[in-house]
């Protein structure tokens, strides 16, 4: 195997770990919002964004504050809550804000801050379960290439064709099925 090719799987197989590792996370997030609700969020001076899951959804809650905020309040901050409140209604932002859409979970909006309409806010929430999908999109595919090459390096070792399982004893220059050249053949 060439080192390019080498490269290429080390790259895709450390991809397939992280989203496996996400994943895990995912699941265990997904399991516990439902009782308590986690927040993460990067406080700058004129801008907050907030990442949360609670009650089967995660969100992504990001405002501006052209006035700023205390020094005190800038930088990286996690909390917990001991109740898990639905986002649409939680805290200072979401309950106010139009959403743009809100279809099967999925929801998006902005719009200015009730007290001061110089600060904007937008809101992406997206239930748990199709974070789960997106995590495991790369995994999922990982195993059915896997699974193909698996296949199709076992046909030929039996001598068979690679793409449909024709016995190529008697033609093994060409699949007399589906007009395949195998590999073998080809080198």
């Amino acid at each position: 195997m060439s080192g390019v090719k080498r490269f290429r799987r080390f790259i895709l197989n450390t991809a397939t770990v992280i989203s496996l590792l996400l994943c895990t996370g995912v699941v265990g997030l997904w399991v516990e919002s439902y009782s308590t609700a986690r927040f993460a969020f990067w406080t700058r001076h004129r801008s907050e964004c907030q990442f949360a899951g609670s009650k089967g959804y995660f969100w992504m809650y990001w405002t501006t504050d052209p006035a700023g905020v205390s020094k005190e309040a800038l930088g990286f901050h996690t909390r917990t809550y001991a109740t898990a409140p639905e986002p649409r209604l939680f805290g200072y932002g979401p309950p106010e804000i139009p959403y743009i859409f809100d279809w099967a979970g999925f929801s998006f909006g902005w719009g200015s801050h009730t007290t001061d309409a110089s600060k904007v806010r937008r809101v992406i929430i997206v239930p748990s379960w199709a974070a789960l999908l997106i995590t495991l999109a790369h995994p999922s595919m990982w195993v059915f290439c896997r699974h193909k090459r698996y296949r199709i390096r076992k046909r030929l070792e039996a001598g068979l064709c690679p793409d449909c399982g024709y016995d190529l004893r008697a033609t093994p220059d060409r699949c007399p099925e589906c007009g395949t050249v195998p590999e073998k053949v080809k080198a």
